[in-house]
């Protein structure tokens, strides 16, 4: 049986809409007012592209820095700890092996605060975020800053074969569990839908 030609047609303006696209996202924070079982709340967005926004749920009471670039979203309890998602300065690698790896371990060892000591990479995981698809690869570090632990995740998460996003979640080391956990949710929050 022939499929018809508006069938893939279709098929590839949904997934045109239901993909983020990095170089596109604008994470300029947007509120719309949506309604569900009869009351209304309201809904946070970034605009992906002409087409399509994505909606997100930033936890509950964090203070929140946003611009075309990134999104930062800070923890009220929890000093010196945040939450970042921006795009991504390097091509999407989807082996992360060999010398793609080293570059990417390059660039998140970067973002540590000149003066930290002990630098380690304690741990790597091929895809933490199993979701939407994507593939990702993160690098989590410790060290010292100014006599306390802290912990460093950075993921570097690829949307599609041409567009990556960066997920950095920093805390001390005893709350750190806490703060990557919320990082996480906030991008299993992500919703593509067409714009209005």
């Amino acid at each position: 049986m022939k499929t018809p030609r508006a069938i893939p047609v279709l098929i590839a303006a949904a997934l045109a809409v239901a993909v983020p696209r990095a170089d596109a996202l604008d994470f300029v924070l947007h509120a719309t007012t949506v309604e569900e079982d009869g009351l209304s709340r309201e809904q946070l967005y970034v605009r992906n592209d002409e087409r399509s926004n994505v909606l997100l749920t930033l936890p509950a009471r964090w203070a929140r820095n946003d611009g075309a670039a990134s999104l930062t979203v800070i923890p009220p309890d929890i000093n010196n700890s945040l939450v970042r998602v921006e795009k991504s300065s390097l091509a999407p690698d989807t082996t992360w092996r060999d010398k793609g790896l080293e570059t990417y371990r390059r660039r998140a060892e970067a973002d540590v605060p000149q003066g930290a000591a002990g630098l380690q990479c304690k741990e790597e995981h091929d895809d933490p975020l199993p979701i939407f698809g994507w593939k990702a690869h993160e690098f989590v570090f410790a060290y010292e800053f100014f006599g306390q632990a802290y912990r460093r995740s950075v993921v570097f998460v690829n949307l599609n074969a041409r567009e990556q996003i960066v997920l950095t979640c920093v805390a001390p080391a005893e709350r750190f569990d806490q703060v990557r956990a919320a990082g996480f949710d906030l991008l299993r929050s992500w919703q593509v839908v067409a714009a209005r």
